[in-house]
């Protein structure tokens, strides 16, 4: 047997991977004692006689206790009944011994542990703070890789696993995420896999090298509200764009060498990193609403809807059969648009103080193309910190020959050209604005 599906698990950087950790919500039980620091009872005469039963002479245990996690000896069970103040039941076996440490309730301290138990449905709240992973992976303090969890049959789409950071409350998004920080070169800190999904957390590799923030390599889940800093690799695929059911949304990469590569990305954004957004292989990535701010190379290979480079030196080279529309290259030092394919296609592109709006070789076919004489956004020289920072300075303003020209010159009609879409003000119209969805 195993922990019921549909677990609630609590992780803060202030309590202990000694703790019970999680509650199951169900008709039995009454009381969530993981959402605390300290365990809800603490006894060190633990007797195991090798069935599900567990026995304490010192006792305290309470009916209120049922589906809350219990850590017994240093591994996590769930509490399945109450027999009586010395007495409880466990989901699984326990091997015969006595003096054992027994603590009910109480938060995690590490997501690592979690998936030695983790089952189908489950969610993982982490709370604000930093967690420094070992390169060892789905134990105490380490990395996340959840194809290590002994009950990954049971992931499914109806029955997914959910990691959420949260600054004060559950499904707060923020402010302050929980920091992921690696400890070694060469290091991966979250490997995915199928139906897990991740929201609201950074990923750091501080000053080491090598690092990957996590792999999106697998199908059927959600990345929203991610931020990889200095990492290696950002958010890497190397799966040739095979993953139609994944999504990568609202998230942000900071100093990394690779920012976005090789999946689906909506409403992210890439600062001062070598390549923002490139596919991983022979195949494209498709990139809606995105924005690059000073990467060397803004987009590559890849199908680009709706997205803005501004100050990136390359800022769109683009797929070869690719059709990529809606977008501006502001700012770029080398060229706004290459690709040097006689099938490239490109529509509705805005080019504002290039050093040139295409390379030498051109491109395929260039149709209702926008030239700016005036810098397009609110704020370009404002700090950007995160995802909303960027989508708030690279709006659209409504200057005459930057954005004004601009605002509902895309296609299809009236959609802007760029990132941000603009909100009129008064009344007698809808306007187009584009509100992310919550994913928790």
């Amino acid at each position: 047997m195993a922990i019921a599906a549909g677990a609630i698990f609590e992780v803060r950087s202030s309590a202990s991977d000694g703790n019970g950790g999680f509650f199951v919500p169900g008709t039995s039980g009454t009381i969530d004692y993981s959402q605390q620091n300290a365990p809800q009872l603490s006894v060190t005469d633990g007797v195991a006689n090798g069935t599900t039963t567990i026995t304490s002479t010192t006792g305290g245990f309470t009916s209120a206790m049922v589906n809350n996690g219990v850590n017994i000896a240093g591994a996590l069970y769930q509490i399945t009944a109450v027999g009586s103040s010395t007495s409880i039941t466990v989901d699984r076996t326990v091997a015969t011994a006595s003096a054992l440490a027994v603590n009910v309730g109480g938060a995690l301290a590490s997501p690592g542990i979690t998936l030695t138990v983790i089952n189908g449905g489950s969610t993982v709240y982490v709370q604000s703070g930093t967690y420094n992973f070992s390169t060892t992976s789905s134990v105490s303090g380490g990395q996340l890789d959840p194809s290590l969890s002994p009950n990954t049959p049971n992931f499914s789409r109806t029955a997914p696993v959910s990691y959420i950071g949260y600054t004060t409350t559950r499904g707060d998004g923020g402010p302050a995420k929980p920091i992921f920080a690696a400890t070694a070169n060469n290091q991966t800190l979250v490997a995915a896999y199928s139906y897990c999904s991740y929201f609201n957390f950074e990923l750091n590799a501080g000053t080491f090298t090598g690092v990957t923030g996590i792999d999106v390599g697998y199908s059927a889940f959600t990345y929203e509200n991610l931020s990889c800093i200095n990492c290696e690799y950002g958010f890497w695929s190397a799966s040739n764009f095979t993953n139609a059911n994944m999504m990568v949304v609202r998230c942000f990469a900071s100093g990394c060498t690779n920012a976005f590569t090789g999946v689906y990305f909506e409403q992210c954004v890439a600062l001062n990193c070598t390549n923002g957004f490139s596919n991983s292989g022979t195949a494209a990535g498709f990139f809606n609403r995105c924005i690059a701010i000073g990467c060397t190379t803004g987009f590559a290979k890849s199908w680009c809807i709706n997205c803005t480079a501004f100050n990136c030196p390359t800022a769109f080279s683009l797929y070869d059969t690719g059709q990529s529309v809606n977008c501006i290259a502001y700012g770029s030092t080398a060229y706004g648009v290459g690709g040097n394919y006689p099938s490239l296609q490109i529509f509705n592109f805005a080019f504002g103080a290039n050093a040139a709006n295409f390379n030498s070789a051109g491109v395929g076919s260039s149709s209702n193309q926008v030239n700016l004489t005036a810098n397009p956004f609110v704020d370009s020289a404002a700090t950007i910190v995160d995802t909303p920072s960027a989508f708030a300075a690279f709006a659209l303003n409504n200057t005459a020959g930057g954005g004004a020209l601009c605002r509902g010159a895309g296609t299809p009609q009236y959609l802007d050209i760029g990132a941000v879409q603009h909100q009129d003000s008064g009344g007698g119209g809808v306007p187009r604005i584009v509100v992310p969805r919550r994913m928790w």
